[in-house]
């Protein structure tokens, strides 16, 4: 599980993507805040850019990477591959 705190953001304006065992989240947010005042005018623009890349180990299932955005917190769930996982066997003592 990968857990990003994300505040101010929405989902739409994150992107999270795997390519060549690297999961990136990036995300670039431009605002445009005008002064109320009608002496003056002002205009500010703020450009909010991240990205964050983590490798992932080979044994992640890449195709069932699931993700849920809830209160500005991105929680991604890795799940691993089955064949990879440890299975059990019975073995019979004659």
């Amino acid at each position: 599980v990968i857990e990003a705190e994300l505040a101010g953001y929405k989902q739409d304006e994150v992107s999270v993507n795997v390519d060549k065992h690297v999961l990136r989240i990036a995300s670039e947010k431009e605002t445009l805040k005008d002064a109320d005042d009608r002496k003056m005018l002002v205009r500010e623009r703020i450009f909010r850019k991240f990205e964050r890349s983590f490798s992932l180990p080979e044994d992640v299932d890449e195709a069932k990477i699931e993700g849920e955005f809830t209160d500005g917190v991105l929680t991604l769930t890795l799940p691993k591959k089955k064949e990879l996982l440890p299975k059990t066997i019975e073995v019979k003592i004659k």
